[in-house]
């Protein structure tokens, strides 16, 4: 699935009532498991009148098997798309959350950045389907699909205060266009966030590294790092 196609997927989702702000304290902290309405909760929100949208594991699964297109090699279509493992997961309980994409201000054309988290039964669950995740991925670093697109991929260690991967990837269409993404997946107790967007330049890159230390403050309930040399973007930097 292209990363525009799953932005299409969140945006027209069916909805349930917003809920703003994050968790306080956040489950987890306090012996408390996470809950669906906890995952929305989490779930940032630009617009009040905006809404989110709790779906069964199985109704995830059965959107992006629906909209996604065919790939080469046929099993690199398992761990497309985000907070999923197509063959895995079919038989697995569990909840997906969506929301609309985030806006955020750039030098050049806003930022549009696909969120979605997934709630797993536990947290040794939620570790385990990360690993999986990676090393899926890692296993199919290059892919076309059936329009003749090419997509190169990489995961990249993250430095945010939790489990945390992300993946880049370069995709060069039939016609020789060039578009640069990159998703972060956090994984927290018994949650897992995904964060992806299509890049312009590192100033994009810049900005979904520090949503994703802003959702690592939600996830945990921790004070924000100052900024220095914690910064999430001079982490990645030390990273790359």
């Amino acid at each position: 699935m292209t990363l525009l196609g799953l932005v299409l997927l969140v945006a027209s989702c069916a909805v349930t009532p917003p809920v703003l702000g994050g968790p306080s304290p956040a489950p987890g902290t306090d012996g408390r498991s996470w809950t669906d309405e906890d995952v929305a909760e989490l779930l940032i929100l630009d617009d009040p009148e905006s809404e989110n949208v709790v779906l069964p594991l199985a109704e995830y699964l059965a959107d992006v098997v629906a909209d996604s297109p065919g790939v080469d090699p046929a099993a690199c279509a398992d761990s497309v798309a985000p907070l999923l493992l197509r063959a895995r997961d079919a038989s697995a309980s569990g909840s997906v959350v969506v929301s609309p994409p985030l806006f955020r201000d750039a030098p050049g054309a806003d930022l549009l950045v696909a969120q979605s988290a997934r709630r797993f039964a536990s947290a040794a669950e939620a570790r385990a389907f990360g690993d999986a995740l990676r090393a899926a991925r890692d296993a199919c670093p290059v892919l076309t699909t059936v329009d003749g697109a090419r997509t190169d991929r990489a995961s990249v260690d993250g430095a945010l205060g939790v489990a945390a991967v992300g993946f880049a990837s370069t995709t060069t269409g039939s016609d020789g266009s060039v578009v640069e993404s990159f998703e972060w997946m956090l994984v927290h107790a018994e949650v897992a966030v995904s964060l992806s967007a299509v890049l312009s330049d590192e100033d994009d890159r810049s900005i979904l590294d520090d949503l994703a230390a802003e959702y690592v403050v939600r996830l945990t309930g921790a004070e924000r790092q100052p900024t220095g040399a914690s910064d999430p973007s001079e982490a990645r930097d030390r990273q790359l």
